[in-house]
């Protein structure tokens, strides 16, 4: 029986950010996740939606760091949705940069 190897099983979302960086993104941590999937429409929690997308962010295979300034300073409110609402497809299982 082939052995099963967590290497060749890595899939990666590659982001283009508005200035035309781009970054090579891993799947989350539990923690990450978890921040994502309790997030609400409150005004605090847009403040923990920054902070969170500038975490997913930052871990960039690059090395490119985030902070939520600089998320702000990249991406209008409809851009962090649309960001989060992708990233989710990914890390659910979308075909977006599979390896």
């Amino acid at each position: 029986m082939k052995t099963f190897s967590f290497k060749e099983k890595k899939r990666y979302f590659p982001v283009e950010l508005p200035d035309g960086t781009k970054i090579t993104l891993p799947g989350p941590k539990k923690k990450t996740m978890d921040t994502l999937a309790n997030l609400e429409g409150s005004a605090e929690s847009f403040n923990e939606i920054y902070a969170v997308v500038s975490e997913v962010l930052s871990t960039n295979l690059e090395g490119r760091p985030f902070t939520p300034k600089d998320v702000d300073d990249l991406l209008d409110v409809t851009d962090i949705f649309d960001f989060v609402q992708a990233y989710t497809a990914f890390v659910q299982g979308g075909t977006v940069g599979k390896n």
